[in-house]
């Protein structure tokens, strides 16, 4: 709960159209002004500039013990996900109950940037690197 709310700033080092493409020199400033701003974050430092700007929020509420909640879009964001508390719930498994941890998702975006289906596939990746996390690895 330390960090302050909102997205992760644009960081202005790439030029637009280039659809995420960076050079070397530009991965290094990239990941240094990330690096930089995560910090300030954690110790509440950042400057109100450095908080504008972004385009995706991730909201918790969890540590309230809200399991879930439709999270609101900040203007000119195009999307916001909502993450609720991680409980232990009744799933069916290769025939018998078994408890199993599960969050409530849920996606808010804006439907003038992006239609429906690229945002639910986007929420299905979200889920499949949530249950098997060492795709993040591959």
């Amino acid at each position: 709960m330390g960090s302050p709310p909102g997205g992760l700033p644009h960081l202005g080092d790439l030029p637009y159209g280039t659809g995420g493409a960076m050079n070397s020199k530009q991965r290094v400033i990239t990941a240094l002004t990330r690096k930089g701003l995560a910090e300030r974050a954690h110790k509440g430092q950042c400057a109100l500039d450095e908080l504008r700007g972004s385009t995706f929020t991730l909201t918790n509420l969890g540590m309230f013990g809200i399991d879930a909640f439709t999270p609101l879009i900040s203007l000119p964001e195009c999307a916001i996900l909502g993450v609720g508390r991680i409980k232990t719930q009744p799933v069916w498994v290769d025939g018998r109950v078994a408890g199993r941890e599960m969050v409530w998702l849920s996606l808010t975006f804006d439907h003038r940037l992006v239609d429906g289906g690229p945002a639910a596939r986007f929420l299905q990746r979200v889920v499949q690197l949530v249950e098997k996390p060492h795709l993040l690895m591959a």
